[in-house]
């Protein structure tokens, strides 16, 4: 099973929804909120040269936000299990 990390802010609709996917399928993650510590998420966005949430890794390799992350699922580049 892939180590998932979810880099999000509460009220962002594309975090809920990535995080209501993986809850759905019953596969566990860790959630960082970086709305909380601004310069994680300034570092973050210095890493991975994405500037919105979600920001989700597999095994501690940058899948994306939100589109990348369906569209990986979809075209099965990802697999969960």
């Amino acid at each position: 099973m892939k180590n998932v990390k979810i880099y999000i802010k509460p009220t962002c609709p594309f975090c809920i929804r990535v995080k209501r996917f993986l809850e759905g399928k019953g596969l566990p993650f860790d959630e960082v909120d970086v709305s909380q510590n601004p310069e994680l998420y300034r570092n973050l966005k210095l890493k991975t040269e994405h500037q919105t949430v979600p920001q989700i890794f597999f095994d501690d390799v940058f899948v994306g936000g939100s589109d990348e992350f369906f569209k990986a699922i979809e075209g099965q580049s990802i697999q969960l299990d």
